[in-house]
């Protein structure tokens, strides 16, 4: 994974697909702010770091399947 940092934003590519990360606010011991998926071209705000996990997994098993038919790991048999 390769983050790089600026002005608080921060770009990451994970997995091959790359994400331009927004943090706006720390309230309750987590985060809020947007994610915005580079290639798929989406942007979606996330309400917890819980969230903002979730939609990078969501876009991570898509992507593998679709590109080399492996899947992440998981705890389902």
């Amino acid at each position: 994974m390769g983050c790089v940092r600026c002005s608080g934003e921060q770009r990451c590519v994970i997995g091959g697909s790359t994400f331009l990360i927004r943090i706006l606010y720390t309230q309750n011991a987590t985060w809020q702010g947007t994610i915005e998926w580079i290639e798929g071209e989406k942007t979606k705000t996330f309400g917890s770091a819980l969230e903002l996990v979730s939609l990078i997994n969501e876009t991570l098993e898509k992507n593998m399947s679709t590109k080399c038919g492996s899947k992440i790991r998981s705890w389902k048999q």
